[in-house]
């Protein structure tokens, strides 16, 4: 199917603003979130109304962690997703207004708590950080969560891009780490990135978009750099959990990618070597739609209905 002509529109727009470069990561994370902001009265949506209480989770051995809980405004004990965010392990937040929207969206649609974890970023810390934080989340919602209306039998990760990765790399530590708590129900992936030796990574798909492959070759280079300690990381499978060599005994998995999307190359493998290994997987091809377009609900139909497929996954924690 061709590219959207709206996304390309914006993608290409994009492209002839250029607009400044900078190696500093605060810089960039600043200059990230003001053009987000600035696009989001056109991309977006109003914020929905929600309650939303934060609480510090220490982290043994890494830096304490941030964590927002967001609730639809109702009493009783919800399931909970316990939810990443994606920008290249380098930027995002809490308070990103596609975040921000998305958390709202789904704890309302679906009617679960999501318990958004702002994670250190890349690349003043760098892999394990966010999983062993995420870790240390998710151990404290199975002991805290009653406390804070959620029901720690109904339990989720899940993560956009970046936020993927953490997301899946959580969930097999969370198999190989002996705990109390009851078992993950499920793991929700979108656009993620789960191989960051980029082998699987689709470039050619850019040549139709009009999008140049080296800035993108360029820009996931400088991720796993900023995000890796060296580079033979990113054979380890708590950075490139495609690269784990054993995913039996996981949470069904819902995988959301993106037809232009130059990652959709490592979710289609990681649905098959999770089917391969006994795991319940599903993938949804979103057609015509870039890696971003997906995060533009106000411009796209095609990204509503994105949101509309993970709110009904979510409504599965119900059952």
């Amino acid at each position: 199917m061709p590219f959207d002509p709206t996304v390309r529109a914006r993608y290409r727009a994009a492209l002839r603003a250029g607009g400044e470069r900078t190696r500093d990561p605060e810089r960039r994370r600043v200059l990230a979130f003001e053009a987000e902001r600035a696009a989001w009265p056109e991309v977006g949506l109003p914020l929905p109304e929600a309650r939303q209480e934060e609480v510090v989770v220490p982290v043994a051995g890494h830096p304490d962690v941030r964590v927002r809980i967001v609730r639809p405004d109702d009493a009783g004990a919800l399931p909970a997703v316990v939810q990443f965010f994606g920008g290249g392990f380098r930027q995002g937040g809490l308070d990103h207004p596609s975040t921000d929207w998305t958390n709202r969206s789904r704890a309302r649609d679906a009617r679960v708590a999501v318990v958004a974890v702002d994670y250190a970023l890349a690349p003043e810390h760098r892999c394990p950080t966010p999983v062993e934080q995420g870790h240390a989340v998710l151990q404290w919602v199975r002991e805290h969560g009653p406390e804070h209306g959620i029901d720690v039998q109904r339990l989720a990760v899940g993560g956009q891009s970046s936020g993927a990765n953490i997301a899946a790399s959580l969930a097999l530590l969370d198999r190989d780490r002996s705990h109390d708590g009851p078992p993950l129900r499920l793991q929700v992936l979108e656009v993620p990135v789960l191989d960051l030796t980029t082998r699987r990574m689709r470039f050619g798909a850019l040549r139709r978009i009009g999008v140049p492959a080296w800035a993108v070759r360029r820009e996931y280079l400088g991720i796993g750099r900023d995000y890796l300690a060296r580079a033979s990381q990113a054979l380890d499978p708590i950075a490139s959990p495609l690269r784990h060599p054993d995913l039996s005994g996981l949470p069904p998995a819902h995988l959301l990618l993106a037809q232009y999307d130059v990652l959709r190359g490592d979710g289609e493998a990681y649905h098959a070597r999770l089917r391969a290994a006994g795991v319940e997987s599903s993938a949804f091809v979103g057609l015509g739609l870039g890696h971003d377009s997906p995060g533009w609900p106000g411009t796209l139909l095609a990204a509503r209905d994105w949101h509309g497929h993970v709110v009904s996954v979510l409504r599965g924690l119900h059952v």
